[in-house]
């Protein structure tokens, strides 16, 4: 989860709030060098990869 908060330089209102960043979003991992339009991206979960990455650091 990340909450956020955000305060302008002036006296107009702020704004605050959180987002779910494993529901909202997911990693794109895009093949750059890929020869041709194919679309060779693919999706991973954020959760899963980030999980993934904190074990294979911890160990």
């Amino acid at each position: 989860m990340v909450h956020f908060e955000w305060t302008p330089d002036n006296d107009t209102a702020g704004t605050s709030g959180s987002v779910d960043m494993f529901e909202e979003y997911d990693l794109v991992m895009i093949e750059e060098l890929a020869s041709g339009d194919e679309d060779d991206r693919e999706f991973y979960s954020l959760e899963n990869t980030l999980t993934a990455f904190v074990e294979n650091v911890s160990n």
